[in-house]
């Protein structure tokens, strides 16, 4: 059964990135590859810390 392979990149900042990159995500079953995933890169973590620190914030103001 061939199945197309699904490839995400990182969701940073509204955003998408490649990374430096590809992790292959496996179905524990039976072994076959069900999707690609980008790997985060130096760069890559210092965006998405800069975005979580920025929105940070207006974030810490809602109800909880």
């Amino acid at each position: 059964m061939l199945t197309e392979i699904r490839h995400y990149p990182l969701p940073i900042a509204g955003r998408s990135s490649e990374g430096t990159g590809r992790e292959t995500v496996t179905n524990p079953y039976d072994g076959s590859t069900v999707a690609s995933i980008a790997v985060a890169g130096h760069d890559d973590m210092e965006r998405a810390i800069a975005a979580a620190v920025e929105v940070f914030p207006s974030f810490s103001r809602w109800p909880r």
